[in-house]
Order: C-alpha cells, then sequence, then structure tokens
C-alpha cells in the first residue's frame, strides 16, 4: 500500500474517489491502493480509473477525515 498526508488534496483523501484506502489511528496518514474510480458528476475522471496522487479542481475532502 501507499501512503499520504491527510492533508493532501489529492484523489485518495477525495469524497469521491472509490479505492482501497484507510486512516492512521491519529487521523494523518491515509493508507491506500494507488488505483481507484472517481464518482464525481462535474469532474472529467467521472468514471476512469484514477492514482491515489491525482488531483482535480472538484476535491471534497474524505468524510472518514473529519
Amino acid at each position: 500500500m501507499l501512503s499520504t498526508s491527510s492533508q493532501n488534496k489529492n484523489c485518495a483523501t477525495c469524497e469521491y474517489w472509490r479505492g482501497i484506502r484507510s486512516v492512521s489511528s491519529n487521523g494523518k496518514i491515509i493508507e491506500y491502493e494507488q488505483k481507484g474510480q472517481c464518482t464525481s458528476a462535474r469532474s472529467a475522471y467521472k468514471g476512469k480509473e484514477t492514482s491515489g496522487t491525482q488531483s482535480c479542481g472538484h476535491w471534497l475532502k474524505w468524510n472518514a477525515l473529519r
């Protein structure tokens, strides 16, 4: 698995990203599989496979990080 900070605005931390991921016990690190699918209705990536490191202008903080 890969990891990223919960502060990064990329697919792995986005509410619209559907990939395997989990939040560390301190809530600061996200572990994720490299690929997932975007479900944002407004994104050009909708329905497409994206990398957890990818980003777009329709990012919304993943609900698990609130």
